[in-house]
């Protein structure tokens, strides 16, 4: 239930009493009860339903966020003071009804430190929203039940930039004229706490460091506390408790000392995480999302009841769309991530964005894939200590580094995008050379985030700074600017500069055109959905680069057995492979299928083996070797009848079905054909034998019938298998004994050859049916998801949620990778995706250009360096001039 307005105004109103402030003037008071009922209420609103001037109103609105920053710690303005005030107001309350949630233990830890250890001085560090004030809160009502301990001082740092000023608030709460004669702020603080019982909190210290130093060194004008904690070490006969609260503690801090007690403050457990969503108004979830709710927010409790009051705010979008872009309603709570991004070093927001690079913590510092000029491992260590210190990042077990939450990863892809707005905006390049924006090679769902929550709103952003940025022309003439100065001062452009550009320029919409990059270096730069019409790359050099590849019209597609090596054909003739290389593809193999007349458009592709691909075009069949880097497809045979089926067994040899019934064999071994002929009609399928050394083929042609071949002896009668009451969807093979999916009544099962069934697990309709090549798993897209299970165990499956318009599906042997053939929407060109089934993730994509409506440009790439020998290849079959 929504806390009443009236009980918000009047318990903080007690709070500011208790801090020592002077209480709200009834204009404060109806401009804070305007706040919470609508935080975009203009003064000269106000002004008409309390009978006050809008100037005077804005006055009272003035002061009163002054009194919210000086005992909330939080600079708000008239459209964040209600929700920050509201929050403060429903925490309090929580403090008296809620559970602990799972911070018992820390709880008790601290108590121990005071109680038994004798520690004065508690210092709890963690980073936003992780629940450090909530802890303190409940510790200071423990405390003042075993000891005789008076009122708690509540201080913010943000207020007291000097000890002589938070001198001044402590005597100013205990009501006392002024300070003791001749007495410093040092020695006055002193004397408070050795000769009374006080309970001293400091909030937000972080705020009197040194920005641009690590480890909590102190600023100048807040020296002043350096010296005095240092005093109060020494010390061991004060009465007092001293309690700082910050994200990083001081660095005088970071030692052993009988009177100290540092506690880093991380998540709570995920049994305590669910509960603390259930009670914040997600009940009506299921645990397991809301246990991957916890998980994305860190198991941090802040973070999670900020979580819940934005998915409630969502409304019909809920929880999912929350996860999909946490950011995307503005909440008061997000000035807390400003601020912690605000107060990172240069070098800190340095390495959160090489760590955004691999947020599926996969980087070791030991390793080469993190390695910026002139930052070794050693010289990182430092920065990272200071990040985890923040608790921005955390280790494994196997010390690989990782940004703590994947919140955390959103928060900082918008202050990086933001951050090269301005960057672009003032032609500054010092920016662009810190790290790669995005990975080329990396799996393809992990360069996605990068675009979609970095590069994409680039747009926006700079339409915020500078109203002329929708034009194209604007951006080039910024984009350019950059290349220009990039090729001036070398001195001050690093690899990444001219590659973070050009990827810039892709999600800009700028053509690539348009850019002067010629002479240039261009390092991790992913072009592959940039028109290449037009691009001059004169003289320049390439590395960790994807230049754009198109292709153009419907795409055939296979994927190896193994799921190591995918291939592509076009409706130009052109045949691409790419093979895996760590956790992403890269091009392996090109081939121009020979033109005469017309274009061959490659119709489709299936793989014999790992080194051998079968292609059809129109009614010729070819077989590519992929093993020789200079092998071109060979054709084998010609067909009288369009071809409606293609197998390979291993490659040993090629079988085509035909539209007249007809199947077609082509021979390694005799390089000859061998026509079989007994089907009525179109043969819809062709599946061989996998075993080694078996010579037998399952077809299945027009009216469901399914023969069985003995290749050994070919003119002997196959073995029929008659559908009977089933309606077969799909064929393999299993121990040397053919397996249909088959379709009765309104069940699914599979039917042995012997006659044996098992019924196959599905709620909804099935539209398209796989098995991998070796029979072991299966593949079905249904109206929801396409499933994978293993034969073995049919009841279990992995859902992958493709929501294209997908033609046409293939599964490794292994189950561990699944190839989707299709369009995202209708009349649009064809996608291809390799998935990571067991991560439920896109690894590669590749997209079809759409057809070129104006005349082809020359691509320059004379004198460019770095480009494979296929890259060579498809770029001279293009046209391109080299």
């Amino acid at each position: 239930m929504e806390p009443d307005i009236e009980d918000i105004i009047n318990g903080f109103n007690r709070h500011l009493l208790n801090q020592g402030q002077t209480g709200l003037t009834d204009s404060q008071r109806a401009v804070l009860a305007a706040c919470l009922l609508d935080p975009r209420c203009k003064y000269k609103d106000m002004a008409a339903r309390n009978g006050y001037t809008a100037n005077s109103l804005r006055d009272a609105g003035s002061k009163l966020f002054g009194l919210v920053q000086a005992v909330l710690g939080r600079r708000v303005k008239k459209t964040t003071c209600g929700q920050v005030v509201r929050d403060w107001y429903e925490r309090e309350i929580a403090l008296e009804q809620d559970p602990l949630f799972g911070r018992e233990a820390d709880l008790q830890r601290l108590l121990d430190a005071f109680n038994v250890e004798g520690r004065r001085l508690l210092c709890l560090s963690g980073p936003p929203r992780i629940g450090k004030t909530y802890l303190v809160s409940r510790l200071c009502q423990q405390l003042q039940t075993v000891e005789t301990f008076e009122a708690p001082i509540w201080c913010h740092a943000s207020t007291l930039p000097t000890l002589d000023d938070l001198y001044q608030q402590v005597i100013n709460h205990l009501g006392l004229a002024h300070a003791s004669d001749g007495l410093t702020a040092t020695a006055g603080l002193m004397h408070l706490l050795e000769t009374r019982k006080l309970l001293l909190v400091i909030e937000k210290t972080e705020v009197l460091h040194q920005p641009e130093a690590l480890g909590g060194r102190f600023k100048p004008e807040s020296t002043g506390y350096e010296r005095w904690l240092r005093i109060l070490l020494d010390r061991h006969n004060w009465r007092s408790c001293v309690l700082l609260v910050c994200r990083v503690p001081p660095q005088c801090l970071c030692t052993s000392h009988d009177m100290l007690f540092h506690h880093p403050l991380r998540g709570v457990t995920a049994r305590a995480a669910i509960a603390l969503l259930q009670q914040r108004g997600l009940r009506d979830y299921p645990s397991p999302q809301l246990s991957q709710l916890a998980q994305f927010c860190g198991y941090s409790p802040g973070v999670l009841m900020a979580a819940a009051h934005k998915i409630l705010t969502l409304g019909d979008r809920s929880l999912a769309e929350f996860l999909r872009y946490p950011l995307a309603v503005a909440d008061a709570d997000d000035q807390l991530w400003q601020e912690a991004w605000e107060d990172l070093t240069e070098v800190e927001r340095q390495l959160l964005g090489w760590l955004l690079l691999y947020p599926d913590v996969a980087i070791r510092w030991q390793s080469d894939a993190l390695n910026p000029p002139g930052q070794g491992a050693r010289s990182w260590r430092p920065i990272i200590q200071s990040l985890k210190t923040r608790g921005l990042i955390d280790t494994d077990a196997a010390g690989v580094h990782f940004i703590q939450t994947q919140w955390l990863c959103h928060v900082a892809q918008h202050y990086l995008s933001k951050r090269l707005a301005v960057a672009l905006h003032n032609e500054d390049i010092q920016l662009l050379g810190n790290h790669p924006l995005v990975l080329p090679q990396a799996p393809f769902w992990r360069r996605r985030r990068q675009w979609q929550y970095v590069l994409y709103p680039l747009a926006d952003h700079l339409a915020e700074i500078h109203r002329q940025s929708w034009t194209i022309q604007y951006r080039k003439d910024k984009l350019n600017a950059m290349l220009a100065k990039s090729r001036a001062h070398p001195h001050q452009s690093r690899p990444y500069t001219v590659g973070n550009l050009l990827n810039m320029a892709v999600a800009l919409q700028v053509p690539l055109a348009d850019l002067q990059v010629q002479g240039l270096t261009i390092s991790h730069a992913d072009l592959g959905v940039a028109a290449p019409q037009g691009m001059n790359l004169t003289d320049c050099s390439i590395e960790h680069t994807v230049l754009p590849l198109p292709l153009h019209g419907a795409l055939a597609a296979a994927m190896a057995p193994d799921g190591q090596t995918v291939a592509i054909g076009d409706q130009a003739g052109r045949l691409l492979c790419w093979q895996r290389r760590g956790q992403g593809f890269e091009l392996y193999r090109f081939a121009q299928l020979p033109r005469e007349d017309h274009a061959p458009s490659v119709a489709k592709l299936a793989f014999g083996g790992a080194d051998m691909v079968a292609i059809i075009s129109g009614h010729h069949v070819y077989r590519w070797w992929l093993g020789d880097a200079q092998s071109q497809p060979i054709p084998v045979m010609t067909v009288t009848a369009p071809v409606t089926s293609l197998t390979c067994c291993r490659d040993d040899y090629v079988a085509v079905g035909l539209q007249d019934g007809g199947i077609v064999l082509w021979s390694e071994l005799t390089d000859q054909t061998l026509e079989l002929r007994r089907h009525a009609g179109r043969v819809q399928e062709l599946v061989a034998n996998p075993e080694p050394y078996s010579d037998q083929l399952v077809s299945r042609g027009y009216g469901d019938r399914i023969l069985v071949w003995n290749l050994r002896d070919p003119e002997s009668d196959p073995w029929e298998i008659r559908p009977e009451r089933y309606i077969f969807f799909g064929l393999t093979w299993q121990y040397s004994q053919p397996v249909a999916a088959a379709y009765v009544g309104r069940d699914w099962l599979l039917r042995w050859a012997d006659g044996t069934t098992q019924p196959l697990p599905s709620q909804r309709q099935i539209t398209l049916l796989q098995f991998s090549p070796n029979g072991d798993h299966l593949a079905t897209r249904n109206t929801e998801a396409i499933e994978i299970r293993a034969m073995a165990s049919l009841n279990r499956s992995i859902a992958i949620n493709d929501k294209g318009l997908i033609n046409a599906i293939a599964l490794s042997n292994d189950g561990q990778w699944l190839l989707t053939l299709g369009a995202k929407r209708p009349n649009q060109p064809h996608t291809v995706r390799i998935w990571d089934v067991n991560a439920q993730q896109i690894c590669w994509e590749l997209t079809a250009h759409p057809p070129r409506a104006d005349p082809e440009v020359d691509i320059q790439l004379v004198g460019c360096q770095g480009l494979t020998a296929p890259e060579q290849a498809y770029w001279r079959s293009y046209n391109a001039v080299l």
